[in-house]
């Protein structure tokens, strides 16, 4: 029995929104958003601690960022300066994502 519809709906009376996921070419999941009004391709990760832009696109693009003076790079095995993107919103179809903070590191290296 094929229950497609009645999730949708329950899903829907709750609030929750349906988003068509593309694979790019290594078989990640990508979605559009919008990041400061200007869309963008969204990676889903979702073994990421924290939601991550590019901080080169951030300056390119004129979007404030925050040095916050910490360090990361998780399994990169490597050290970024993390930046925070304090007023910048990023949405899918119009809707902000709950998130705890949008950050920005220099993805060149």
């Amino acid at each position: 029995m094929d229950h497609t519809r009645a999730l949708a709906e329950l899903f829907s009376q709750h609030g929750f929104q349906r988003h068509t996921l593309v694979r790019n070419q290594v078989g990640h999941l990508q979605l559009v958003g919008s990041l400061h009004n200007a869309p963008v391709d969204i990676l889903l990760d979702t073994g990421a601690a924290s939601t991550v832009v590019d901080l080169s696109y951030c300056r390119t693009k004129g979007i404030p960022t925050r040095d916050t003076g910490k360090l990361g790079g998780g399994a990169w095995g490597i050290t970024l300066a993390i930046h925070a993107l304090d007023g910048a919103t990023l949405s899918l179809d119009g809707h902000p994502l709950r998130s705890d903070g949008i950050y920005a590191v220099d993805l060149s290296t």
